[in-house]
């Protein structure tokens, strides 16, 4: 009896791919060819263009007197220039006067609010910083057995510290990184 192989069956789907292709052949249109010009013939013109309807005539503004800029050190960086639109309504302070001093203190945008906890713990890291040696630092370690805290929580502390500009980590030869109040 003979084995049953697909190999020997005829393939609809193989004649139809052909056939498509020699339609696509068919169908598609030669190039359409390219007249020849006399070498007589004048050179093409180029086409006219309408001329520009005219506008209203503008008047340029004249430009505002600068101000100097001085920073708080006492350098000049250059000169500000007050320009003033219809489509901006709030005022900007002079450099001269203060920004009016909001009561209000500065809200986090994002996350939930740090519990007073965590800060206090972060208070109290800040101070064993302030208090350690200034050329040798304190290690995270030691930290965490002073406070009776764990060391993962010490170098969350740590880290906000860091973030707030309060603490740093530096590398000390022959002793390893420590950490150090800024």
């Amino acid at each position: 009896m003979p084995l049953f192989s697909a190999r020997k069956r005829p393939n609809p789907f193989a004649d139809r791919r052909r056939q498509r292709a020699q339609q696509a052949a068919e169908t598609v249109p030669a190039p359409a060819p390219v007249p020849e010009e006399p070498a007589d013939a004048p050179a093409p013109q180029e086409p006219v263009q309408p001329e520009p309807e005219p506008e209203a005539a503008v008047v340029p503004e004249p430009e505002p007197e600068a101000e100097p800029i001085t920073s708080a050190n006492g350098s000049s960086g250059g000169s500000v220039i007050a320009m003033s639109s219809p489509h901006v309504s709030a005022e900007l302070p002079t450099p001269g006067e203060p920004e009016p001093a909001d009561d209000v203190p500065p809200t986090r945008k994002r996350g939930r609010p740090r519990p007073q906890e965590t800060i206090d713990r972060d208070n109290a890291v800040h101070a064993l910083l302030v208090s350690a040696d200034s050329q040798l630092g304190i290690p995270k370690e030691a930290i965490a057995v002073d406070l009776g805290e764990k060391e993962q929580q010490v170098y969350s502390s740590l880290r906000q510290l860091t973030k707030e500009g309060r603490a740093e980590s530096r590398y000390v030869k022959d002793i390893g990184y420590r950490w150090f109040a800024v």
